[in-house]
């Protein structure tokens, strides 16, 4: 085996500070089953032909690991085996099939490192995972934590899939599809007892691969919007995806063509980046908050950190203007507001102004990228009884209050 390319990604990571999940597919041409491949490389989707040299495979990467970056580095990682093992477009076997591969891969993980966190089922829409607690206990094998993936607009093939909440929200066009099979996943791993972190490491709108309204602001209320209602349902979120540079799909012609990322290939922001970026900012005690909105498609978070108290408002109505109103709580002034809608850190129009040009000159991109910052649109100093703002269509608003005095 050749581990030049992961060595150089693994690399790179540790150099910026960031440890790496490494997930143990796909299958090498010489060991697949099948020619049955995906994406540009090949990468084949069929349960190995022979599960012992799957095994030698799997051992032989981690003592590479070992040997390379040793036991106190390699304790920060994660582990998992197989992605989204319960589409046949990337995996071509049964169910049975898979719990299989993952009892083989983790006993050669935890041979060469017992200590390493393997997690499962690493299934899309939150499937399989009643089952697969049973199985691996049953197996000596349970994961150490739990992982899955779900996108919104997964509801129109979702029936299997855990869902806690109303019936008309386990449908193809409600926003609340995603929130509610995160939360039905959390009651099953609960309801088996399930003590370790739950991780939805791929996450977003639309799984779609070309979609125009996720570089837009709808998508930046989207995360917003979901981080509100089940942030405190898992221990760590990972959207899909940082950047449109990245050898899945392709890549697009036109400076924005519906991608995945965060980042375009110029590496200007959209929307959703500004999003992470607003959440960023908010503290870890978190205030009650009510909203009036009957659809349950706008509303707040709101966290208070040393007499701070940042409030983050999301709306997913397609109006041009959204009325923002909350009381002040007493001896509080507005500091600063952050907006994020059609008219405010939204890079795409500012692209269309250009003429959306498919290929931008370089001092147009010198020129999108000036604007393309985090800042706050207005300061404001007098105290008040309340804070009136708007959003030009769907977006997030961050609000910043400070003591008056």
């Amino acid at each position: 085996a050749n581990f030049q390319f992961t060595d150089a990604v693994i690399d790179r990571l540790l150099d910026i500070g960031l440890a790496p999940i490494i997930t143990t597919c796909f299958v090498p041409p010489a060991l697949a089953s099948t020619d049955t491949a995906v994406w540009t490389p090949g990468a084949r989707i069929a349960p190995p032909r022979d599960i012992g040299l799957w095994r030698e495979f799997i051992s032989g990467h981690m003592r590479h690991l070992r040997q390379r970056y040793g036991r106190a580095i390699m304790d920060d990682w994660y582990f998992e085996v197989w992605n989204e093992p319960n589409l046949t477009s990337f995996f071509e076997g049964s169910k049975e099939d898979f719990f299989g591969l993952y009892r083989e891969s983790f006993a050669a993980i935890k041979g060469v490192l017992p200590q390493a966190r393997i997690g499962g089922p690493s299934t899309a829409r939150g499937e399989w995972l009643e089952d697969f607690l049973d199985w691996t206990q049953r197996e000596g094998c349970l994961p150490d934590y739990l992982i899955s993936h779900i996108y919104n607009n997964d509801s129109e093939s979702g029936a299997l899939s855990p869902f806690d909440g109303p019936q008309e929200d386990a449908a193809s066009r409600s926003p609340h599809f995603a929130s509610g099979v995160i939360r039905g996943f959390r009651k099953q791993a609960d309801a088996f007892g399930f003590k370790g972190e739950i991780h939805w490491n791929e996450w977003g709108r639309s799984w779609l691969p070309s979609d125009p309204v996720r570089e837009t602001p709808v998508e930046a209320a989207f995360v917003v919007k979901t981080m509100a209602e089940v942030s405190d349902q898992a221990d760590a979120f990972a959207y899909w995806c940082l950047s449109d540079i990245y050898d899945q799909v392709g890549y697009g012609r036109e400076t924005f063509h519906g991608n995945y990322g965060m980042l375009n290939l110029q590496g200007l922001r959209k929307p959703a980046w500004f999003a992470h970026m607003m959440l960023n900012r908010l503290a870890t005690d978190r205030l009650v908050v009510s909203s009036n909105d009957a659809e349950n498609v706008a509303g707040a978070i709101a966290t208070r950190d040393n007499g701070r108290i940042e409030v983050l408002v999301y709306s997913l109505h397609e109006v041009e203007g959204t009325h923002i109103q909350f009381a002040l709580p007493e001896g509080y002034k507005v500091s600063e507001t952050i907006t994020v809608d059609a008219t405010h850190h939204n890079v795409l129009e500012d692209w269309r102004k250009l003429g959306s040009p498919t290929y931008c000159s370089r001092e147009q991109i010198n020129s999108l990228k000036q604007g393309n910052c985090l800042c706050a649109d207005v300061v404001l100093g007098p105290e008040g009884l309340s804070y009136e703002g708007k959003l030009g269509g769907p977006g997030i608003q961050l609000v910043t209050l400070e003591k008056a005095y």
